[in-house]
């Protein structure tokens, strides 16, 4: 048998919402089956919305449909905040919701969570740190600022 298959695409359906999809499929005998659609929109600097919707299945009778829905909101330069549901639609059951606050430094972003699950009864709390990498601010062939006075 062949492997995993994958694949992705993304349609900017104007300057500030994204319709993109993937999926993954296992094509042997009980292999996985995942895909799933996503729309985004930023209708201002500030508040970004995200809906979704995913299919998992699995060896073993899993079979899941779960739609989700997210926004996060940023609250200044320094501060942003986001809250998430999901609900498996296939199981009828409420898969939990998010809350989050993220503090984004010059270095890192540090963001503190928690989680509830009503269908396990599970609840959580999470601290997350990540460094910033990139080029921060400059263009992507902007190399000015290493060659400053060669050549002169």
């Amino acid at each position: 048998d062949f492997g995993l298959l994958g694949g992705h695409y993304q349609w900017f359906l104007g300057d500030r919402t994204t319709l993109a999809a993937n999926a993954y499929y296992d094509l042997f005998d009980g292999g996985q089956q995942l895909w799933d659609v996503s729309l985004t929109s930023q209708r201002t600097n500030r508040l970004a919305l995200n809906v979704a919707m995913q299919q998992i299945k699995g060896g073993g009778g899993l079979d899941s449909q779960i739609l989700s829905a997210g926004l996060n909101y940023v609250m200044s330069q320094k501060w942003s905040a986001g809250i998430s549901t999901a609900y498996d639609l296939g199981e009828n059951v409420n898969r939990g919701q998010t809350l989050s606050l993220t503090r984004t430094g010059a270095d890192f972003l540090m963001s503190l969570g928690m989680t509830y699950n009503q269908s396990t009864g599970n609840a959580g709390i999470g601290l997350t740190i990540m460094p910033r990498f990139g080029n921060f601010g400059a263009g992507p062939s902007d190399f000015s600022s290493l060659f400053s006075g060669a050549g002169q």
